[in-house]
């Protein structure tokens, strides 16, 4: 650490020696370098390179600074074949027909829509036979607005209760020769991903005026309803000023919607030549952010 030097002070009336005056400038200039050499060696211990650190924030907790990814890096980011939550395990009241299954989100059997389970829920089986094995499904309606369990001898593309379009197999059990439940086989492998990816419902943001700026990472569903008429014109969203999805709004009478992975400081942006029936934009923080 530079230490700073005593320096010779003029005196009125005081002759002093240029030699002196030297030797001030010499102390204070070495002083100087001194400073100068720490503060580089201050900078370089605290201040992380800058090479190579492109989508990332600098972030600090007083003693050193780091460089953190804006979104999750790919490995923390889940493939649409993970679970996470969804466990089945057998009523505590009723062990014998009747499962609960735990909280959690999946993407749906077209790895397009993601589904989750806000809470526990509770399912009985009523006709088991013995010696059978049943699949267990989460099932959702065609806009996401409820969400059920179904539990079917059927072990794919299972048939779905009226208004329900979307599922996905979440686990199977096998029943014994008193069609009893015996063994659970649960398909929840999110024990190696960050299940804060998945988005939290209970943060719902609904976003009416454009442009909107995210401050926060998530997702943003872009939902556009059944047109009251056919043909009701193509509309489109931008984000940062890249298009990433248009609807032929109310085409045929059929909805369309999506899921968008956004980050803090994106903008997204709307376009339409006309009037687009049953628009609904929502925006949806990573679960725990």
């Amino acid at each position: 650490m530079a230490i700073r030097p005593a320096l010779r002070t003029a005196v009125a009336g005081n002759k002093i020696k240029a030699s002196e005056y030297n030797d001030n400038f010499t102390d204070m200039l070495n002083y100087l370098d001194d400073v100068v050499d720490d503060m580089e060696d201050y900078v370089a211990s605290y201040m992380p390179t800058q090479t190579g650190q492109g989508g990332k924030y600098l972030s600090t907790n007083g003693t050193s600074a780091t460089w953190t990814d804006i979104m999750p890096t790919l490995a923390s980011l889940p493939s649409a074949d993970v679970i996470s939550g969804l466990v089945i395990t057998k009523n505590s009241s009723s062990p014998n027909d009747t499962i609960d299954v735990s909280s959690g989100s999946c993407f749906d059997s077209t790895k397009v829509k993601i589904l989750e389970l806000q809470s526990a829920k509770t399912k009985q089986n009523d006709s088991q036979a013995v010696n059978t094995t049943y699949y267990v499904y989460l099932i959702a309606k065609s806009d996401l607005s409820a969400y059920d369990i179904l539990i079917t001898t059927v072990s794919s593309s299972p048939t779905l209760p009226t208004n329900y379009t979307y599922y996905r197999q979440i686990g199977s059990y096998s029943t014994n020769g008193e069609a009893y439940i015996d063994e659970i086989y649960n398909y929840s492998n999110d024990a190696s991903i960050s299940s804060s990816f998945y988005p939290d419902y209970s943060t719902s943001v609904s976003i009416s005026s454009f442009p909107y700026t995210f401050t926060s990472n998530g997702w943003v569903r872009l939902f556009i309803g059944v047109g009251a008429t056919s043909s009701q014109g193509e509309s489109t969203f931008y984000i940062n000023g890249i298009s990433v999805r248009s609807f032929n709004a109310g085409n045929a009478g059929v909805s369309d919607d999506c899921w968008l992975l956004v980050k803090s400081g994106d903008v997204l942006t709307y376009s339409t030549g006309h009037y687009t029936y049953g628009l609904s934009v929502s925006f949806y923080k990573f679960r725990g952010a």
